[in-house]
């Protein structure tokens, strides 16, 4: 039964994929400051 033990320690692997996915969000928030600037230029 020692064997189906290491199939639960498998699981935790995919935690570490989803990870990823979240990093990609980070360069979104720059994106947001450099829209400020833009309406500036167009009030004046």
């Amino acid at each position: 039964m020692g064997k189906p033990e290491r199939i639960v320690e498998d699981e935790p692997i995919s935690f570490p994929d989803v990870e990823p996915l979240t990093i990609p969000a980070e360069p979104v928030a720059p994106a947001e400051p450099s829209r400020e600037p833009v309406p500036e230029p167009v009030p004046g």
